[in-house]
C-alpha cells in the first residue's frame, strides 16, 4: 500500500528525489523462488475476497491518541524530514540506496531481504545513531501480503495483543537478521522508520527490539493500523512513535477499526504546505502546515476515537 503522497512532505521542504527501482529479481536459489511461488498461491485466493473492502474512507479528521496525564516528547520536524527521505530511498536499488546514504555521512551496516519481499537497512548515521528502516508496498507479493487482515499473535507481543497477520509474517520472515545485527547496539536508542507497510513493520520491530531492552523511537508514514487496543497499549508502555499522516490519505484509516484495529503512538497531521522565502519561508511553512495532535480529555471517562 502505498498511497501516502510523498509531494506532501516537498510541499514543505524541496525533495531528495530518489525514483522506486524495480521489483528485485527472483531469488536466486531454487528452494526460495519455490517458497515465493507458495506463498503467491496461498495469497492469491484471498484477493478477490478483500480486494477494495475499506480501502476508501474519505474526509475523517485525524485521530486523538490519549496518554493519560504525560506529555508526549516534543516532535522535531527535521528529524522526521531526514527519515522522510531515508524511508524513500528504500524504495531505490541497494547501490543507489548505498550510494546515496554514503554520500550524506551515512554507513550502511546490513540490508535484510526475505522471499516475502521484505526490505528493510540497518544503517549508522554519521554521529553513530542506528537506524533501521524499511521499505513499504513495491511488489504484487508486498500488496498480498497487505490483505492478510485477520489478526494473530507471537511471542514477543504481549498477552492479548493481536497483530494484521500479514504485517506479522511480513516483520518475521526478517526478524532473526534484524535481531541479531542490532546486538552491535545494545544500550543505545535505535531508531526505526518506514512508509506505509514499512511503517506497519516498523511499529512491529521497535516492539520487538524494546522487549530485547532496546530503548526505541519511531518514525512512520502514512501507515496502516496494524493491531488492536492491546497491542497499542502495549506499544505506549515501551516506545515512542510519531505517526505522520496528511488529511486525505486512506491508508491511514484501514484497516478499519469496525474490525478491532486501533492506531498507536502520536498522530502528526500534515496540513499542506507550500511558501517561499527562503529558509524563513520554509521555517514559516512548515510550522505552520504540521500539528501534533494532542489528546482531549476523555468524554465520560471513556476512551477517545482510535
Amino acid at each position: 500500500i502505498r498511497s501516502f503522497d510523498m509531494s506532501t512532505y516537498d510541499a514543505i521542504v524541496p525533495p531528495t528525489p530518489c525514483s522506486p527501482s524495480p521489483p528485485p529479481p527472483p531469488m536466486g536459489s531454487s528452494s526460495a523462488a519455490h517458497g515465493r511461488a507458495v506463498y503467491r498461491a496461498r495469497l492469491f485466493a484471498l484477493l478477490c475476497a478483500v480486494a477494495g473492502v475499506g480501502l476508501f474512507i474519505g474526509h475523517l479528521r485525524p485521530s486523538q491518541l490519549r496518554f493519560g496525564s504525560s506529555r508526549p516528547p516534543e516532535f522535531d520536524f527535521a528529524r522526521s524530514r531526514a527519515l522522510f527521505d531515508l524511508s524513500r530511498l528504500t524504495y531505490c536499488d541497494e547501490d543507489r540506496l548505498k550510494a546515496e546514504l554514503e554520500a550524506e555521512g551515512d554507513k550502511v551496516v546490513k540490508t535484510f531481504n526475505s522471499p516475502m519481499d521484505t526490505f528493510a537497512v540497518l544503517l549508522e548515521e554519521s554521529d553513530g545513531t542506528p537506524v533501521l528502516a524499511f521499505r513499504g508496498s513495491q511488489t504484487s507479493l508486498n500488496v498480498l501480503t497487505d490483505l492478510l487482515s485477520w489478526k494473530s499473535t507471537s511471542s514477543f507481543l504481549c498477552p492479548g495483543c493481536l497483530v494484521h497477520s500479514g504485517f506479522l509474517s511480513s516483520y518475521t520472515s526478517v526478524r532473526p537478521a534484524v535481531l541479531e545485527a542490532a546486538e552491535a547496539y545494545r544500550g543505545r536508542r535505535v531508531v526505526v522508520a518506514g512508509h506505509s507497510l514499512g511503517g506497519a513493520l516498523a511499529a512491529l520491530a521497535a516492539v520487538d527490539l524494546a522487549k530485547e531492552g532496546f530503548e526505541t523511537i519511531v518514525y512512520t508514514y502514512g501507515k496502516p493500523r496494524v493491531g488492536n487496543s492491546a497491542f497499542s497499549s502495549y506499544f505506549a508502555s515501551l516506545c515512542v512513535e510519531w505517526r505522520v499522516v496528511h488529511g486525505s490519505d486512506p491508508i491511514s484509516h484501514v484497516p478499519m477499526s469496525a474490525f478491532g484495529y486501533v492506531h498507536e503512538g502520536t498522530e502528526v497531521w500534515l496540513r499542506g504546505g507550500g511558501g517561499g522565502g527562503g529558509e524563513a519561508g520554509a521555517a514559516a511553512a512548515a510550522a505552520a502546515a504540521v500539528q501534533v495532535c494532542r489528546p482531549d480529555p476523555p468524554p465520560g471517562g471513556g476512551g477517545g476515537e482510535d
